[in-house]
């Protein structure tokens, strides 16, 4: 189960540095755009662009990220089987209390 994890983790950096790429060439073709507009960049406003498209993509991509790094280093594969990993107590019911 765990013996692809190291490649899903690996995969997962990948897959984080190409959403920081795409992050910051979708940050530049905003600021271009809006320049040729004509909109008046000032120095906060660019920041707050940043960040928000930045943050956004980035948010996307780590949560999408996740989700094939859980599939592919079997995180998730309890699923497929109900009660594996779950400790059960002394009445027979999961879960740490009686």
């Amino acid at each position: 189960m765990r013996d692809e994890a190291p490649g899903a983790w690996r995969h997962f950096r990948r897959l984080m540095g190409w959403m920081a790429a795409i992050a910051v060439a979708t940050i530049a073709v905003a600021l271009a755009v809006l320049h040729a507009e004509g909109v008046v960049l000032r120095l906060h406003f660019v920041i707050a662009l940043a960040l928000a498209i930045g943050l956004s993509v980035l948010l996307a991509g780590g949560l999408m990220g996740l989700v094939f790094a859980s599939h592919r280093g079997g995180y998730d594969d309890a699923v497929d089987e109900p009660g594996r990993g779950r400790r059960s107590n002394e009445k027979g019911r999961p879960g740490g209390r009686p």
